[in-house]
This record gives C-alpha cells, structure tokens and sequence, in this order.
C-alpha cells in the first residue's frame, strides 16, 4: 500500500515537471517597437537614428543613434544582412571632428607654452637674491 501511493505520487511529480516544462518554454510574442522612428528630413542622405528591428521572436529591437553629427560617407551593411554587437553599420565623415581635435591641440599647445613662459620668469624670492 505504501509503495503504491508513493508510486502514485512520483508519476504526478512528473506529469506536473512535464508540464510546467512545457508551459515554461514557450516563447513570448515580439515586442512592437515604442516608437516609430523619426521619418528621413533629407531628400538625398540618410537620416541615421532609427531602430533596428529584430525578426527573432525572442529577439529585441535596438535604438540606433551616432555619437557625432555629420555626413555619412560609407554604408557598411545591407538591408536584412545579420550583424552582431560592435558591428559598424556605417561611417561618418571625420572632418569636422578632425579639425576640432586638431584646434584643440593648438589651443592646448599655447596653453603649455604660455605656462612654459610664466615658470620661466624670475620668482619674487629670486630677485632679493639677485638684487643683493
């Protein structure tokens, strides 16, 4: 009798494994994306923010966005080619960046200068002992 209820009991253990298993694995539709993205505001280029879309059901959609502004000079990627995290889709012009940088260094190179200069100079303590 005892062997029996414990016999029952370890079949409906395992019926209930089997079907939480099969509760628990199914998947969840894809969410719609939680905004549609800004229409193209040029007639010849292309408007870089947006979202890219997953087709995997267990898949999310990711915003897209370029840290720096400027004009696109590559496109690296085509519609519907699969990519992975790091993959750059496309590139932007340097330009404007690099003539920033580079005004930049300047403005940091007469700054080093200027202070050059100024540790040059005779301190107050200095001249009492030149002066004598």
């Amino acid at each position: 009798m005892k062997n029996k209820i414990l016999f029952i009991v370890a079949i409906a253990g395992i019926a209930l494994a089997l079907y939480s298993a099969h509760v628990y694995s199914q998947q969840p539709p894809a969410q719609p994306p939680v905004f549609n993205p800004a229409p193209n505001p040029y007639a010849n280029g292309i408007y870089a923010n947006g979202i890219v879309e997953s087709f995997q059901t267990e898949g999310e959609n990711i915003n897209i966005y370029p840290e720096v502004p400027g004009p696109i000079t590559r496109i690296l990627v085509a519609e519907g080619q699969k990519v992975k995290k790091g993959t750059p889709l496309l590139t932007i012009d340097e330009s404007v960046q690099r003539a920033t940088a580079k005004q930049q260094k300047s403005q940091a190179d007469a700054a080093l200068a200027l202070l050059n200069e100024l540790k040059a100079q005779p301190r107050p303590e200095t001249l009492e002992v030149a002066a004598a």
